[in-house]
């Protein structure tokens, strides 16, 4: 993706990514058809609930019966959004942002954050091995939506400070951390320091 995003019309860039684009939409299609399906069995088998929760920043939360469940659930999103996200910067780069990628984007992103309060619960090492979702789908938030986020992820790595507390540092590093998992960015040849 960062291959077609610095260089669009160079070489064979633009053959390879209609094919990549293509791809990407057989991908996207097959894993909503999965996801669907997985959710509503295990909705079906109570393996997952939904329910109000005021507290949510979407206003509803999801529970699963187990951290694993959670992490099937968060790893059906993060593909969904890192589909999403690299259709959306193709159609910038080769017409016109796509307002239509966007919102199906963020619709799976709210989806995804459903399940924060949940992952609150989990002790803190199971948790910090499920919040790499919130890498993807943060961009899309807005602000009060991005502060619960960087809420969500301080308090999930209280114990194991990975991430800066400076707030302006960490919008930094859950935006670049995106860019890297969605190939918007080449990957670091070395991590920044985390004070």
């Amino acid at each position: 993706m960062h291959q077609i995003r610095t260089n669009p019309h160079g070489d064979e860039n633009e053959a390879v990514s209609i094919i990549f684009e293509q791809k990407l939409r057989d991908m996207l299609t097959k894993i909503r058809k999965l996801a669907a399906e997985c959710t509503e069995l295990a909705m079906k088998e109570g393996a997952v609930t939904e329910r109000d929760d005021p507290a949510s920043i979407v206003g509803t939360r999801i529970d699963f019966k187990s951290a694993l469940m959670c992490q099937v659930f968060m790893s059906l999103h993060l593909i969904q959004m890192t589909a999403l996200r690299m259709l959306y910067e193709m159609s910038i780069i080769y017409s016109s942002p796509d307002p239509e990628l966007w919102d199906q984007f963020r619709e799976v992103a709210v989806e995804n954050w459903k399940a924060m309060p949940y992952i609150l619960s989990l002790e803190s090492i199971v948790a910090s091995n499920t919040i790499a979702t919130v890498f993807i789908g943060y961009e899309a938030a807005n602000e009060e939506e991005k502060l619960y986020l960087q809420n969500v992820m301080l308090s999930v790595d209280e114990y194991l400070g990975r991430y800066p507390k400076d707030r302006a540092a960490l919008d930094t590093v859950i935006l670049e951390a995106g860019k890297l998992l969605t190939g918007l960015k080449p990957v670091l040849k070395e991590l920044p320091n985390n004070s």
